[in-house]
């Protein structure tokens, strides 16, 4: 299995500056107990999230240099494909064939306010977007002509290292995002917010979709996001991420419209962690991967480990102990 570790810029409530240094300490640690990738989110004109992911991306990759980068994931429809396709390539180039473009439409209505794009143009664009980039990734000259987009001999350079191009892994949960993934894209890359039940659903539409295009099934695996906080004990892994979590989950998910999770919504911390999170001791976490791994077929588990206000001491210990105590669990078997 492939372990990645999600690290999220402005989760905590500090100056972006002081955060940017404990987020490369996390990486760096990550990196030297075994994780093998770092992932970026995208949103805007929010505080705790960071509105640059490939630019941040960038300078990680700079300090930890044998770990893959990835966008996880980047709000495609407000951008501008071109400029994706460019910057993913030269991404490309500087990891020497180590980026990953995790991609999704987007449900935040601020995040689209904010560049003026209509939120029911999100699949359209996304679509569009995707066939230029894969496009431009692939080819020496393109024009287009689409409904949003029209350019004419646009020739990109650097050339992505990757080929025949960089991975290209689609999120979201409706069954058209689902259906979009086996389609366009490499994979599907389901987040941390849906249970094992929305999981297995969204599983069964990709495979479905999948067999549809004449695509091979045979040995299909997937990659997860999953919201992972590892202690001494289970007492205290509940103890120090309870409070986090229900801030994240019933304070920022829920205001922000989410469709997992709703204002009118009486859910408590147990009704809302099933499935969701993995917390506890080392044994307790090797337990629910091996949950996930057999009912889900995962190959590439990327855990968000820094939840708002948690401490950095406590995002670091976390990080260690999973690396001496859980990785070696399934890289020595």
């Amino acid at each position: 299995m492939v372990w990645g570790v999600c690290v999220e810029f402005g989760l905590n409530p500090k100056m972006f500056g002081d955060y940017f240094e404990e987020a490369l300490e996390q990486t760096l640690l990550a990196e030297k107990v075994g994780f093998s990738s770092v992932w970026i989110m995208e949103h805007h004109c929010n505080r705790d999230y960071l509105p640059s992911p490939l630019l941040a991306l960038g300078t990680l990759a700079a300090h930890a240099r044998r770990m893959k980068v990835g966008t996880n994931i980047m709000i495609l429809p407000i951008n501008d494909p071109v400029r994706v396709a460019e910057e993913g390539a030269m991404l490309d180039v500087l990891t020497k064939g180590k980026f990953i473009l995790g991609v999704g439409v987007g449900y935040r209505p601020r995040d689209f306010n904010t560049f003026g794009i209509p939120l029911k143009e999100r699949a359209g664009r996304m679509e569009e977007q995707l066939e230029i980039i894969k496009r431009l990734w692939m080819e020496e000259s393109v024009s287009h002509e689409g409904r949003f987009y029209r350019f004419k001999d646009v020739t990109i350079d650097p050339r992505p290292v990757q080929k025949p191009r960089p991975p290209i892994w689609i999120g979201g949960w409706m069954r058209s995002a689902i259906e979009r993934a086996a389609e366009m894209g490499d994979t599907w890359f389901p987040g941390p917010v849906g249970d094992l039940p929305r999981l297995e659903e969204g599983l069964k539409i990709y495979r479905d979709a999948l067999k549809r295009l004449g695509k091979n099934v045979s040995d299909l695996k997937i990659p997860l996001n999953r919201e992972l906080y590892v202690a001494e004990d289970h007492d205290r892994a509940v103890e120090e991420a309870k409070p986090h979590l229900i801030h994240m989950y019933l304070g920022d998910y829920a205001s922000s419209e989410h469709p997992f999770f709703t204002g009118d919504a009486e859910e408590n911390f147990e009704k809302i962690s099933q499935d969701r999170f993995i917390i506890g001791d080392p044994d307790e976490c090797i337990a629910s991967i091996e949950k996930y791994r057999s009912r889900l077929n995962v190959d590439h588990m990327v855990f968000r480990m820094h939840f708002p206000g948690m401490s950095h001491d406590r995002v670091m210990n976390s990080i260690r102990l999973f690396g001496e105590k859980v990785i070696p669990y399934f890289t020595e078997k």
